[in-house]
């Protein structure tokens, strides 16, 4: 069967396609295949691709001379400063490099469907990230026309842009439901009342707060000292150098770092990166967080060769010491949406969560404090908001 088209959650961390059908949504991961790292590769052999695997070919050998990777690309489509930037006598802008991304789906969801699809519905954040603030329409209006100009630039002709809260909102069993999607870069809230025909949107909000920036926190508050990170003697910006993945690279390239000031204060970390190994620090990093939703003890573990003492324990209520102020600020914005809905957390009879974040004990908390009488359900952590844009594509008279 013939797709109708393509839900594309291009996410911060990781991106996801859904398959939509005259009568039904298949999202890519019930058809066996991974998320997709939201990263883009290049090399001067004209290699241009998305995806993990390319990702830990390129910091196994950052050689700059022969490949490149970019990291970030949707928070910063919303940087009215990132104009265009030249890699490998080639000019790309923004849409052009995030286009990579989207065409890498497109090739996995026609390579399963034997079709070349050319409708998409993409996902957007109510606020991408650097948007809040003065100017914000504008930023948001320049981020939103990139993503949809990437999605041209992939091949899809037709692109119908939707916000990803209300994809997540879709076909709930409740007359007043809220749907809080916690992903790896934003937070965003969707309050929704069920239509006889459709479900009405009351409320959409959303901030910058996702889990990169909680892994941050996690390497600044407990590993950098383990590491001498914190030593007077060294600049305050080294400090940060793993709180996420585009400062690990800026770490790698970084001329001006010293080894000598390194070696001496913190050698450890130098010894680290030296080896080539950061990248695989943050992945440890990362693992720690994610390990702490289930259990109350982890262990930031540098599994390679010659660093296998490096074992820096964290108990989860360290960890939610250092989160505490971006949980809040999740709390502060479900409270902007349900004033703005005219709603009380009384009158909601059901609250959804989704992305990876939402599995944060803190959080899971914070939000059963703010609906003390709803009814609190997960949803696919990773393919949700993808499967909403799909059926959201089914919906749609093209």
């Amino acid at each position: 069967m013939t797709p109708i088209a393509y839900g594309i959650d291009f996410g911060t961390t990781n991106s996801v396609l859904s398959i939509a059908y005259q009568d039904r949504t298949q999202v890519m991961t019930q058809l066996g295949m991974s998320l997709l790292r939201s990263v883009v590769y290049l090399d001067a052999a004209g290699t241009r691709t998305a995806g993990e695997q390319s990702l830990k070919q390129f910091m196994s050998n950052p050689d700059l001379r022969r490949a490149r990777v970019i990291l970030d690309l949707k928070a910063s489509l919303a940087d009215e400063r990132f104009k265009r930037t030249h890699i490998f006598d080639h000019t790309y802008d923004l849409a052009e490099l995030t286009s990579i991304v989207f065409r890498y789906l497109k090739l996995l969801g026609d390579r399963a469907t034997g079709s070349d699809t050319r409708r998409a519905v993409i996902g957007f954040p109510v606020a991408f990230p650097d948007t809040l603030g003065d100017g914000y329409e504008e930023r948001q209006s320049l981020a939103l026309d990139r993503l949809c100009d990437a999605a041209n630039l992939a091949g899809f002709d037709e692109v119908v842009p939707l916000e990803e809260p209300a994809a997540a909102a879709t076909g709930e069993d409740a007359e007043l439901y809220a749907t809080l999607d916690f992903g790896g870069g934003t937070f965003d809230v969707a309050v929704v009342r069920q239509g006889p025909d459709q479900d009405e949107v009351l409320a959409l909000t959303g901030a910058p707060i996702g889990g990169e920036q909680l892994t941050g926190l996690l390497f600044d508050a407990v590993v950098a000292p383990e590491l001498s990170l914190d030593h007077e003697r060294l600049p305050a910006r080294y400090r940060v150098a793993v709180s996420s993945l585009p400062k690990v690279l800026e770490a790698i390239f970084e001329a001006d770092f010293s080894p000598q000031v390194f070696r001496e204060y913190a050698p450890v970390y130098q010894q680290i990166r030296e080896s080539g190994f950061l990248y695989d620090l943050y992945a440890a990093v990362e693992e720690a967080k994610i390990q702490l939703s289930a259990d109350e003890y982890a262990n930031v573990r540098l599994r390679r060769r010659g660093f296998e003492h490096l074992n820096i324990g964290v108990d989860r209520s360290a960890f939610e010491t250092v989160i505490l102020d971006p949980i809040l600020a999740t709390v502060s914005e479900i409270e902007r949406a349900l004033a703005d809905a005219g709603v009380d957390t009384s009158d909601i009879e059901l609250v959804t969560l989704t992305g990876g974040s939402s599995r944060i004990p803190l959080f899971r908390a914070a939000v059963r404090d703010c609906f003390p009488t709803a009814r609190i359900e997960e949803r696919d952590p990773y393919g949700r908001v993808a499967e909403g844009l799909g059926e959201q594509a089914r919906s749609y008279v093209w």
